[in-house]
Order: structure tokens, then C-alpha cells, then sequence
């Protein structure tokens, strides 16, 4: 019992917020301050910490961008460079970004590192911009010949929205001619909520014709919340659903583990069988039903995230939940069979889960998912394991005993 006591306590400690921030991570652009050199018709603008030493922004992907004006003070190229100095590519993607300008649009093409254009991951290489009184508004995509190209996300271009204060408050996803059409996330409008300060605090969903749009798992938009997206109701409220509450209180997830756990152990036999046909199902909602498609995407590291466990609260956050979204499978799964292969099936779970994502682009293929989601199940089997054998010898603790004869 003290075993099944310590993972409890241990998982509750992981899943408490960072004390304060620490920078052996890097630090966000934010955290940074500026500064300029202009040498000719190249401006460097770079990111220096506290201690004025030029710094990588990790949020941005580089320390410095050197920007190439024209005659007119138009920006005609644009480089990423590294703290030390040598390029970078941001996003891990492109290196580089060359403008041209006509009346009213401005084209942008993305180049590799040796100024060559290059294909996006999302499909294309270059954006067509329309502008109007210097904001950006239409953007097109286009492939490495000039033709019209869909991009990763279901659409050809993108419409910008902005308020009388200038900044965007909504994003429309066009078809070839410019009509708004619906992205593989399911929405074809997307709005902006901003704070006093003009950040993006919530975001709403509409289809084509600028109606709500409710996405996979019933929500109309999202809010933040900290560091956390609450998922909203077709009226901006708070929905009562799981997510938010695990959203909200990371905690709950150990809680509400515990309680299908004890479920699983102190329900007949036959209740804790359909409980745990009821909680497969839960798993595939949570692990593939709601997830948005896109290219399949992969993560073969393993421990990938084990230098940023003790750091981040968000890493841990995924690390714990994947594992507690298995430990009360493997309390029913034992529970029901009794048997040592039971062992095995957390495992082909995962394997089948991730191999999924995979194929069908719902989500990254992790090995980190399937380590965590193996090992959360085979706690779960300890757990059912211990409890039962408790009950067990306390139930023929107290049965009476026959008179020797």
C-alpha cells in the first residue's frame, strides 16, 4: 500500500507549477530586450538578456534578424542567425526571406540557406500578400512553379480582419477564389479576443457562412487560462466537460484516476468489466477522436522530454497524464483476467494508438506515448495486484475456523 501511496504523492509533486522560471531552457522573446545596429542598409535587430549578451529567443527560433532595405526603407530580404552569429533556420524550416513589391501586393518566398526557394512543410513556397494602407490582408500560396497550391491545412489563402485600433481580430481560410471554405480543423473563420494590452486571450470558431461552428469535442472556441486553453460553449461559457477540468486543475487527473481505480476494484465483477469496456473507449475518444488531421508526424526519441521534465510544468503535465490515462486500465484489465499476458496488452494498446496517429496524421507518434502509456497500465495491474491480494488475505484473516477434531 505504501508503493501505490508514494506514486500518488509522486505524481501530485510533478503536476504542482514551476516555482519560478528557470532559464536553463532559454529564454522567450519577451523575456529578451532589443537592440539595433544599422550598418548601411542592413538593420540587426537582436535579443540580449539582463546581462546584455545576445541571446537565442527559443520561442522564435533565433537571436538575430538582419534585414536588407531598399531605396525606399522596404525590407527586400530578411536572415535568422544563431547567438554565435551563423544562420539559423526558423522553425527548423527556412533560413531566409526575400520580399518583392508591386502597387498592392508584396511576394515572399522561402529560401534555404543557401537562398534557394525551398517547399514549406505545410505545401508551398510562396506567399502572395495583398496589402491595403500597409496592413496585410489576402496571403495565397504557391508552389516552387508558380501554380496555385493547397497548403497542409485544407486551404489556398488566408483572410486577415483587423479592428479600428489595427490589430487582427479574425482569420478567414479561402478557397482557389477567395471564398471562405472550411480547414481539416472544421472551421472556416476563425476570431480573436484580446486583452487591455491587445493579447490573444480567446479564439471562436464559424463555418462558411459565419454561423458558430462546433469542433470535434462540441467546442465553439476556446479561452486562456494561464497556461491553459478552456474549451467554451456556443455562448462563450465555460463547458462542463473533463478537459476543462483537467485543463484547469491538473491535479484531477490523479484524483479522478484513483476513483475509476477503486471503481474498478470495488464494483461486482461484472459493473468493473463494462467499466473498463466503457474506459477503453474513453481512451481512443481522448487519444484519437478529437484530434485535428495533418501530415503524419513522428517522435522515435525516447525520453525526448527528460531534459525539460524537471523545467516545465507543461512537459510534466503530458508525461503524468499519459501515464494515469492507462493505470485504471490496467487495475480493470487485471481485475477482469487475473492473468500475467494481461502484461502485454497496455502495450499493444499504445503501439496501436500511435501507429494510428501515424497513418491517419491525428496527432504525433511518440515513443515517449507508448513508454508512458505501457508503464501507467502496468501500474495499474501492481495496483489491482496489491489491492486484491490486501483483500484477500484480510477476508480469510477473519473467516472462522473449524474445531480440530
Amino acid at each position: 500500500m505504501l508503493l501505490i501511496v508514494s506514486i500518488i504523492l509522486l505524481s501530485i509533486l510533478a503536476l504542482l507549477p514551476d516555482a519560478d522560471v528557470d532559464h536553463d531552457a532559454g529564454y522567450t522573446a519577451s523575456e529578451l530586450s532589443i537592440r539595433e545596429t544599422v550598418d548601411g542598409s542592413v538593420i540587426s535587430t537582436s535579443h540580449v538578456n539582463p546581462d546584455g549578451v545576445i541571446t537565442d529567443a527559443i520561442d522564435l527560433g533565433y537571436a538575430t534578424v538582419c534585414r536588407m532595405q531598399d531605396d525606399d526603407g522596404r525590407v527586400v530580404e530578411e536572415r535568422y542567425l544563431d547567438a554565435n552569429g551563423y544562420p539559423v533556420a526558423r522553425y527548423e524550416n527556412f533560413h531566409g526571406l526575400p520580399y518583392e513589391y508591386d502597387e498592392t501586393s508584396t511576394v515572399i518566398t522561402y529560401l534555404d540557406v543557401e537562398g534557394n526557394p525551398i517547399i514549406r512543410s505545410d505545401g508551398y513556397s510562396t506567399i502572395v500578400r495583398t496589402q491595403v494602407d500597409g496592413r496585410a490582408y489576402d496571403d495565397f500560396f504557391y508552389d516552387l512553379n508558380g501554380q496555385q497550391v493547397q497548403c497542409s491545412g485544407g486551404y489556398y489563402g488566408l483572410r486577415r480582419g483587423y479592428n479600428a485600433e489595427g490589430q487582427d481580430i479574425s482569420l478567414a481560410f479561402l478557397d482557389k477564389d477567395g471564398h471562405a471554405v472550411c480547414t481539416s480543423s472544421g472551421y472556416a473563420i476563425m476570431t480573436y479576443q484580446r486583452d487591455m494590452n491587445g493579447n490573444v486571450v480567446g479564439k471562436q470558431y464559424f463555418d462558411t457562412d459565419g454561423n458558430p461552428k462546433a469542433l470535434s469535442k462540441g467546442q465553439y472556441g476556446i479561452k486562456r487560462s494561464g497556461k491553459a486553453n478552456i474549451l467554451l460553449d456556443r455562448n462563450g461559457n465555460v463547458m462542463p466537460c473533463v478537459d476543462n477540468l483537467l485543463n484547469g486543475f491538473p491535479c484531477m487527473v490523479v484524483v479522478l484516476g484513483c476513483v475509476v481505480c477503486l471503481l474498478m476494484i470495488a464494483l461486482p465483477k461484472s459493473l468493473s468489466v463494462v467499466l473498463t469496456i466503457v474506459y477503453v473507449a474513453f481512451i481512443l475518444y481522448e487519444t484519437l477522436m478529437f484530434r485535428e488531421s495533418g501530415e503524419a508526424r513522428m517522435n522515435f526519441v525516447l525520453f525526448s522530454y527528460a531534459g525539460k521534465f524537471l523545467k516545465e510544468q507543461s512537459v510534466r503535465v503530458g508525461v503524468i497524464n499519459n501515464i494515469w490515462l492507462f493505470i485504471p486500465l490496467g487495475t480493470g484489465l487485471y481485475r477482469w483476467f487475473q492473468k500475467k499476458w494481461v502484461l502485454l496488452i497496455p502495450f499493444v494498446m499504445s503501439v496501436a494508438i500511435e501507429t494510428t496517429q501515424y497513418i491517419t496524421g491525428l496527432g504525433i507518434a511518440e515513443f515517449d506515448d507508448v513508454f508512458g502509456n505501457t508503464m501507467g497500465g502496468w501500474i495499474g495491474i501492481l495496483v489491482a495486484y496489491i489491492i486484491m491480494m490486501w483483500r484477500s488475505e484480510m477476508v480469510n484473516h477473519h473467516l472462522p475456523r473449524r474445531p480440530i477434531l
